[in-house]
């Protein structure tokens, strides 16, 4: 393969080694170890995977890397009337990497609450708020009944130390967002 700039793999063909600028799977690929990149290169394409949550009943939901895997983008249709959301983030030791991204599609009625919180005192959260930018930290990052406005978005990730929480809340001032 010494002098090719790229290889082609498809179904008949699974080498041990690879030795090419450019790889090109033409169909899905399972890797069944680590994958290595070396320092300034970038691994690109495919899309995130995505999740609709929706409050017709109450959501309490405690979210894994094995049922949600880093980067998935939850779209949250919180419309029902009185039906809390309740999301809880894996403990930080566990959690080492992960990302997701918590998406009001759908704003909350005037009696829903929505909640993200962690097992540990770990999380760090900042909001823009309506009225200003919010910072504080705690276990439970909390928007006031009705404050989770169609627009808001939440985008958590772990250094596994800490979970961090940058949120955008269109529909809620300082004082109806926190973290405790």
């Amino acid at each position: 393969m010494a002098g090719k700039k790229s290889v082609n793999l498809n179904r008949k063909g699974t080498p041990s080694a690879i030795k090419a600028k450019t790889i090109i799977l033409s169909e899905t690929a399972t890797l069944g170890g680590n994958v290595s990149i070396a320092a300034g290169k970038t691994l690109s394409g495919g899309l995130h995977n995505t999740t609709a949550k929706n409050n017709d009943s109450a959501i309490t939901e405690s979210l894994t890397e094995a049922n949600y895997p880093s980067g998935t983008i939850f779209s949250l249709d919180l419309d029902a009337s009185d039906n809390a959301c309740a999301l809880t983030l894996p403990a930080v030791g566990d959690a080492t990497g992960l990302e997701w991204l918590f998406l009001v599609t759908i704003g909350t009625e005037s009696a829903v609450v929505l909640t993200i919180a962690s097992t540990t005192t770990n999380l760090v959260g900042t909001a823009v708020c309506s009225d200003g930018i919010e910072t504080d930290s705690g276990t439970t990052a909390t928007w006031a009944a009705g404050k989770a406005a169609a627009g808001t978005s939440v985008k958590a990730w772990c250094d596994g130390t800490n979970w961090f929480l940058e949120c955008m809340n269109p529909g809620a001032t300082k004082a109806q967002w926190s973290v405790a």
